[in-house]
C-alpha cells in the first residue's frame, strides 16, 4: 500500500468560492468606478433643465397675440385656421409648462399656481372670442409670470 496518493482531481468547492469572490470584487470595483465618472448635479444645472424645458412655452405663448387678432374680430370668428392655431398654440405651451411644473414648483410654487390660473383664464377667453385686448393683456401677463418662475431674463 502506498502512502503517498496523488490528488486525482480538484475540489470543485474552492474554485466556486474563488468565481464568487473575483466576481464581487470586480462588481465593487465596476461600480465605484463608474461612480467616479459621474457629476453631482449642481442648482445652475438644475435651473438650466428646467429653463430648457419651459423655454417652449415662453417663446409661443406671444404667437397666441399673432394668430388670435387674425382669427377672431369683434365676437366672432373670421378665420378658422387663425383661431385654431392661436387654441393649438395655447395647447403646446400648455403642454410645455406641464412638463416643467415639477421642476418650476420648487423654484416658485406661488407663481407656478397664478401662471396655472392664467392659463386657464386665457382658455376661457379663446372659447368665449374675447376681445383682443384682453386675450393680448393675459398673454403679455403669463409672458412675464413664465419668465419670473424660470427666472429667465
Amino acid at each position: 500500500m502506498s502512502l503517498y496518493r496523488s490528488p486525482g482531481g480538484r475540489s470543485w468547492g474552492l474554485i466556486a468560492i474563488a468565481l464568487v469572490v473575483g466576481l464581487v470584487i470586480g462588481g465593487v470595483a465596476g461600480y465605484l468606478g463608474g461612480q467616479a465618472g459621474q457629476e453631482t448635479p449642481s442648482l445652475s444645472k438644475g435651473l438650466e433643465q428646467v429653463q430648457s424645458k419651459i423655454r417652449p412655452a415662453v417663446d409661443g405663448i406671444s404667437l397666441i397675440s399673432v394668430e388670435y387678432p387674425i382669427g377672431v374680430r369683434d365676437g366672432a370668428v373670421v378665420v378658422p385656421e387663425q383661431y385654431q392655431g392661436a387654441k393649438d398654440q395655447l395647447a403646446r405651451v400648455r403642454e410645455s409648462f406641464t412638463d416643467a411644473q415639477p421642476d418650476l414648483v420648487v423654484i416658485d410654487p406661488d407663481g407656478v399656481a397664478k401662471v396655472q390660473a392664467d392659463l386657464d383664464q386665457l382658455g376661457a377667453k379663446l372659447e368665449a372670442l374675447a376681445p383682443v385686448a384682453e386675450v393680448d393683456a393675459l398673454v403679455t401677463g403669463i409672458e412675464a409670470e413664465l419668465r419670473s418662475v424660470a427666472r429667465l431674463s
